[in-house]
């Protein structure tokens, strides 16, 4: 009876793992979604092991299922674990990059502990009740997406909501992907056929029509997110779905009018949204009968690449190029899980200074498979594949003609070509169908962007369930009286449990804290923002960004007191504010941002003592060392050059940088000052009329100086 309650607390916790994890977000975390997502994926893997464990103990067995994919995720996290040990970040490669936190190795501990427990407690009954679990939460995404289209929510978030909408997942591309991965199960209900003769129900039902309007509901939902990489994966498995249920039943000599009805009445509802809607290539119908209002487009705060506009494509390559760039300097077991945005700097093309992000911070490849490459090299990547094309098997639910199932080692040997021919296609089943779309609809949009929580989720539970459909449902066996063993083990099984579930919580609640002494620092609540950037560094006193935000706390402060001329303790503020941003630096050596950061303190208190401008210069120099194509960190170099004097020195720094940036206007009219201050006045007139002909012929102070100069 105990034994039977605990597998039921594992099935619960499951529905209520993938009913929840779309849904979640908290408005005072420093990010309102991945983040609050990412934490509660911990906290919902730590109960779902826990009570795992604990029915085994009372079973007094080991409760494991053996699948096809445990080699390969195994593999997996070995190369996970190597690129981890020998990253150039051990923390961020362990918990994942500040402000994404999916993809770090913790993360995919999480992921694989959730695969074991799903195939192992989950069976076919139970996985068909996490169909409509997801559907359920997927009604509740679609419904708030489509209610931010129309305006509901436009003031709250900075991004243009309206034109783009991200639902609870937090990103326009992020909620294509995971819609496209789940559209295809409402396809598959639809057409849910009977496990024994294999015949399509179609009768007309309730559940069926609910069904039908969700399938359109998410499509619009799709629609309004205007994800390019969003509906090329939609195509891809809307081909997958039909195209093998067509070919199943040719194969089968049942190919009639029939099969053809519901993909019809589909397709039909389909493109009457895409007419009036429109897609990320066409206008809505709305568009083009009025005319489009001046200045109507609300400035964006997302990036080119995750906003999908004109120029992404463009920065897509130069990004990938520098992941490939990565990966030639860490070939076998990359730099370290997530560390691309530490990498990338160290080998950004000289291009990407001339498009729209040429300061932006890039953390992501923007393709997944590129990503995996320079994070974790070859190792992880072909491991990553092994993965993904097993994945693919099991989820097809292939079987040989010569035999009822295949067996694990017979699995393996799919992948030898002898094997291959002897697969009968017209053996997978609907609800395989429509969870090997989804996969292959999510990794087409992989491929130009990356994995969030939401469809990491999926990643590695679709697998999951396809293998669990294949399960039957197992009776309860009577549980034993507790031996002292079992009560020994259970006792030391509730601590370590407490111990992971209060640091996860710490973990959320260090983050709640850095939110929101941020906040009371742009408020200048100075004061206040001490309080609790203390309590933040107790607790957690390894994060480097903390203690640069401390060290941020401290400047103000200290300038602050400078203004109001108490110089008797301002210097000690100085100096505290020097350690933690020192210190910062310390525990993250590869982050170049912290160094930019410390930069700014010292600039900031260059203007009480310019002493501090030579402790400026080499805290940047050191930066370049790190990023030496970055042109705002030259740009800065020089300046600091100009205060200093050495007119020669930033003349060579500024003449630097305009050659990887040629249309840095800054730099040019900071160029032809220098020159005008070496008497150097063509090369100066040079600069200045460089920046009125190719540049910005409006631009103020070039025609000031230009004529100064006399033309």
């Amino acid at each position: 009876m105990i034994k039977k309650i605990f597998d039921n607390i594992v099935v619960v916790l499951f529905y209520i793992l993938f009913f929840l994890t779309p849904l979640v977000l908290f408005p005072k975390t420093s990010e309102v979604f991945e983040f609050n997502k990412m934490v509660f994926v911990y906290a919902a893997t730590i109960f779902i092991v826990f009570f795992w464990i604990l029915k085994m103990i009372l079973s007094r067995k080991i409760i494991f299922k053996r699948s096809p994919l445990d080699i390969p995720l195994i593999l997996f996290l070995i190369s996970n674990v190597i690129s981890t040990i020998f990253s150039i970040d051990q923390r961020t490669s362990l918990l994942g990059y500040y402000s994404r936190f999916n993809g770090g190795l913790l993360s995919t501990v999480s992921y694989l502990m959730l695969y074991w427990a799903y195939v192992s407690n989950m069976d076919r009954v139970k996985t068909k009740t996490i169909f409509y679990t997801l559907l359920t939460s997927s009604f509740f995404v679609s419904a708030y997406a489509i209610l931010q289209h129309f305006g509901i929510d436009k003031n709250i978030w900075a991004d243009d909501v309206v034109n783009r909408v991200f639902s609870t997942i937090g990103q326009p591309n992020w909620l294509a992907a995971w819609t496209v991965a789940i559209i295809p199960i409402t396809w598959g209900l639809l057409l849910k056929s009977k496990i024994k003769d294999k015949k399509i129900d179609s009768k007309i039902n309730f559940k069926h029509i609910a069904i039908f309007i969700l399938s359109t509901l998410l499509f619009v939902t799709l629609i309004f997110t205007k994800s390019r990489s969003g509906f090329i994966g939609f195509i891809i498995s809307a081909l997958f779905f039909w195209g093998f249920l067509v070919v199943i039943k040719i194969r089968s000599n049942k190919l009639n009018f029939k099969t053809f009805q519901i993909p019809l009445l589909l397709s039909a509802f389909y493109l009457i949204l895409t007419i009036f809607f429109g897609t990320p290539w066409s206008a809505s119908i709305e568009a083009k009968l009025s005319k489009p209002a001046p200045d109507a487009t609300k400035r964006s705060v997302s990036s080119v690449l995750e906003s999908g506009s004109t120029g992404s494509g463009q920065i897509r390559k130069i990004v990938w190029k520098g992941a490939l760039q990565i990966w030639k300097k860490y070939p076998l077991i990359g730099s370290g899980v997530e560390t691309f945005a530490y990498t990338y700097h160290q080998v950004k093309p000289i291009e990407h200074n001339l498009t729209a992000e040429w300061d932006y911070l890039y953390n992501k490849a923007h393709n997944d498979y590129l990503n995996f490459l320079a994070n974790n090299g070859v190792f992880g990547l072909v491991s990553y594949l092994i993965v993904i094309v097993l994945s693919l098997l099991q989820i097809s639910n292939f079987k040989f003609q010569i035999s009822k199932q295949v067996t694990i080692s017979q699995f393996y040997k799919l992948l030898n070509r002898n094997y291959l021919g002897q697969l009968d296609i017209r053996l997978i089943k609907i609800y395989n169908l429509a969870l090997l779309s989804g996969y292959a609809g999510l990794l087409v949009t992989n491929f130009f962007g990356f994995s969030v929580v939401s469809t990491s989720l999926l990643f590695f539970l679709i697998p999951a369930m396809a293998f669990s459909l294949t399960q039957k449902p197992q009776t309860a066996t009577s549980s034993k009286k507790l031996s002292f063993v079992q009560i020994i083990i259970i006792l030391l099984l509730l601590p370590t449990t407490y111990y992971l579930l209060l640091t996860t919580y710490k973990y959320w609640h260090s983050d709640i804290l850095y939110a929101k002494t941020s906040t009371l620092i742009d408020k200048g609540q100075i004061e206040t923002a001490q309080k609790t950037g203390s309590k933040l560094l107790n607790l957690s006193a390894n994060e480097p960004l903390y203690h640069d935000l401390q060290s941020r706390i401290y400047i103000e402060t200290a300038l602050y007191l400078a203004q109001n001329q108490k110089a008797e303790i301002y210097n000690n503020f100085i100096k505290l504010a020097e350690k933690e941003g020192q210190e910062a630096i310390k525990l993250s050596p590869a982050n170049v941002l912290y160094k930019r950061n410390l930069t700014s303190i010292y600039l900031n208190l260059a203007t009480i003592d310019p002493k501090y401008l030579e402790n400026a210069k080499e805290t940047l120099s050191q930066a370049i060392i790190q990023a030496p194509t970055d042109a705002k960190l030259l740009y800065n170099l020089g300046l600091i050059y100009i205060k200093t004097g050495d007119y020669e020195k930033a003349k060579d720094i500024l003449a630097h940088t305009v050659e990887i940036k040629e249309n840095y206007a800054s730099a040019r009219y900071a160029l032809a000052l220098v020159n005008q201050s070496l008497k150097n006045v063509p090369e100066a007139k040079s600069q200045l009329k460089y920046i009125l002909e190719k540049i910005d012929p409006n631009n103020v102070e070039a025609k000031r100086l230009l004529d100064e100069l006399g033309k």
